[in-house]
């Protein structure tokens, strides 16, 4: 099921406070997040790099080869475990990398996000479903979300 599509009761929307609240169990979790999936990211390019002509390599160097792609591949399902946690505290990853959080809330009967990235001291900004992190606009224009 999409969770776009799921989220209805009352407890899933977040007024400007409540994000502001969980910001303080979310921060340390995509701090978390945002490092592992640069250094994932970081050895991803180096390994497309070393297996470059790997049929030349010697066998135990290709056997350190498969030792880091398979740290690759457990650090991914990491991350895969950092997202369940912060959409289990009611956010949308939007970027691993930047540590981009939506938190989905309501204005005038319509579904907005409170949007957020890592660096940020709380929710600063919000958009329209469709405007996405170009489309932000500053939560002093909102009225109190309910």
């Amino acid at each position: 099921m999409n969770r776009e599509d799921s989220v209805t009761d009352e407890g899933a929307w977040f007024s400007v406070g409540e994000a502001n609240a969980v910001l303080v169990e979310v921060r340390p979790i995509v701090e978390r997040m945002t490092a592992l999936a640069e250094d994932v990211c970081l050895r991803k390019e180096r390994l497309v790099e070393l297996n470059r002509g790997a049929r030349e390599r010697h066998p135990l160097y290709r056997g350190e080869v498969a030792a880091m792609e398979r740290s690759v591949e457990e650090d991914m399902l990491r991350l895969q475990e950092y997202v369940r946690e912060i959409v289990g505290l009611g956010a949308e990853v939007k970027n691993i990398r930047e540590g981009v959080l939506d938190f989905p809330a309501r204005l005038e009967g319509r579904r907005i996000w409170l949007c957020w990235r890592l660096g940020e001291p709380e929710i600063l900004f919000w958009h329209e479903r469709d405007a996405g992190f170009a489309g932000r606009r500053s939560v002093s224009e909102l009225p109190e979300c309910s």
